[in-house]
């Protein structure tokens, strides 16, 4: 699976980002992963083309932002709870 969101749509975003180019795309797929999950799997049922631009746009913006949020928060993410 690839990740629903592009580094460049990321850092237009999140322009002063301290993540890198890696990192980024680490976070992205691991925020697209986290959107299907909380989407109970819809969109990969549908595919991510047949949803309109309006969608995509919403999806790609969760994506961005969990993906920020997943990098500002990674010490939650470490914990064994």
């Amino acid at each position: 699976m690839s990740a629903y969101a592009t580094k460049e749509m990321f850092r237009k975003k999140f322009p002063n980002t301290e993540m890198t180019d890696s990192e980024i795309a680490l976070k992205l797929e691991t925020a697209s992963v986290d959107i299907d999950s909380l989407t109970f799997n819809r969109i990969v049922a549908c595919g991510f083309d047949a949803l309109t631009p309006f969608q995509k746009e919403k999806v790609q913006n969760a994506v961005c932002r969990q993906a920020e949020f997943r990098f500002q928060n990674q010490e939650l993410f470490e914990t064994p709870i």
